[in-house]
């Protein structure tokens, strides 16, 4: 079922994990599993939070059981770009600038994700240094780009 489950897509996931044909902690610990075996060659993520997915998808089968199935989204493993803040995590932005930032607040989205979908972040995939970031976080406007200022939009 581990093979079969990484192919699979959200759409198809949903009414599987809806009826507890499958279960958010069987589904976590695949992903995890494909993660450990790819990344060493991939190195596509920064961190993994393996023990708060875990426990993100433990509540989220929790809740399942009960009757209480949120969506689409419900118990499935998602990932962050390292972009976005995460409590406790490191988030560099792809920055050699920020390569130790551990954040003491979260994000909206994590937050979003925490409370209204028991969906966890579980990796943080890696970023180019600088993606996404804005000149007011690196304390320069270069990052806001010539394109956007021509256009009268930076």
């Amino acid at each position: 079922m581990t093979e079969e489950l990484r192919e699979m897509t959200i759409w198809q996931l949903d009414p599987k994990l809806k009826t507890r044909e499958i279960s958010p902690v069987e589904l976590t610990r695949a992903v995890l599993d494909r993660i450990e075996e790819l990344d060493p060659l991939l190195n596509a993520y920064i961190t993994v939070d393996a023990e708060g997915a875990l426990k993100a998808a433990r509540a989220a089968q929790r809740q399942i059981v009960k009757g209480r199935y949120l969506g689409p989204l419900h118990g499935i493993p998602i990932s962050l770009k390292d972009l976005y803040d995460t409590m406790g995590m490191l988030t560099t932005a792809g920055s050699k600038i920020m390569r130790d930032r551990i954040p003491d607040e979260a994000t909206v989205l994590r937050t979003a994700f925490a409370f209204e979908a028991n969906s966890e972040p579980l990796p943080k995939p890696r970023l180019t240094q600088g993606t996404g970031t804005r000149g007011q976080e690196l304390g320069t406007d270069k990052a806001k780009g010539s394109r956007a200022k021509s256009r009268g939009l930076a």
